[in-house]
């Protein structure tokens, strides 16, 4: 397990908005952090909503947990069950958990993670941040 989040990308939300569902990911490169909404399906944004409602530490209200993206896999039985793989962090206390997740969901966030260059999310919505 990575003692950080370094350089993993970071759930930050997921919405509906009438009949689309979205979440909000953020991205950072050699230092520079930028935030995108990204369409997801109606399972995915479940998966993405199960995440971070998650709070594996302490449940009092108030307190801030962040979700980093370790990555992804799959099972290789008949099930070809997919996996994301989320760092959850409240304060110094982290841990590793698997959510099971939409094929498509999971392509999507290793997509992610692959990014090198932002020129590769142009075609998302760029959330402006403070």
């Amino acid at each position: 397990m990575r003692d950080t989040h370094a350089g993993m990308p970071e759930f930050f939300e997921a919405f509906q908005e009438q009949e689309e569902y979205f979440g909000i990911l953020g991205l950072s490169i050699d230092g520079n952090t930028r935030v995108f909404q990204f369409g997801v399906t109606r399972k995915g944004y479940l998966t993405l909503k199960r995440i971070l409602q998650t709070r594996p530490f302490n449940q009092m209200p108030g307190l801030i947990h962040q979700y980093f993206l370790v990555g992804s896999s799959h099972s290789l039985d008949e099930l070809e069950e997919h996996f994301i793989h989320v760092r959850v962090e409240q304060g110094r206390d982290a841990k590793n958990i698997k959510f099971q997740a939409p094929e498509e969901l999971t392509a999507n966030l290793q997509w992610f993670k692959e990014i090198k260059d932002f020129d590769e999310a142009r075609h998302l919505l760029e959330i402006p941040t403070a």
